[in-house]
């Protein structure tokens, strides 16, 4: 029961946030304290953010050139993981960070200047 109750949450969340905040959040998780992690525009790039849904603040945890996407929780929520890339060429690069947005960690190292499919 837990997990609908979970995937109804979610579901709400993604019709209602961009709404009541005026913002385009893509790509949302939620951890089991209640955190919520996405991505957003920012100028050309998109940057990942942490909402406290309790309250409703947020924080930007990425500031770089690159579009920071598809943020997820670890398990235990202590460690968001995202994709960047620069926009342009198909190289995708995986992250990993605290929860804070402190320490990130690229975890893979892709070189693609073209799609060959």
């Amino acid at each position: 029961m837990k997990s609908k109750n979970l995937i109804k949450c979610i579901c709400i969340f993604m019709l209602v946030f961009p709404v009541l905040t005026g913002t385009t959040c893509i790509s949302p998780g939620l951890s089991q304290s209640g955190k919520i992690v996405c991505s957003r525009p920012v100028g050309s790039t998109s940057q990942i953010f942490l909402i406290e849904q309790s309250t409703g603040s947020e924080t930007q945890l990425t500031f770089n050139t690159l579009r920071s996407i598809n943020p997820s929780f670890s398990p235990d929520g202590s460690k968001i993981v995202f994709v960047q890339h620069d926009g342009y060429s198909y190289n995708r690069e995986i992250y990993i960070m605290n929860a804070d947005g402190s320490n990130p960690k690229r975890l893979t190292d892709n070189f693609q200047l073209e799609d060959n499919h």
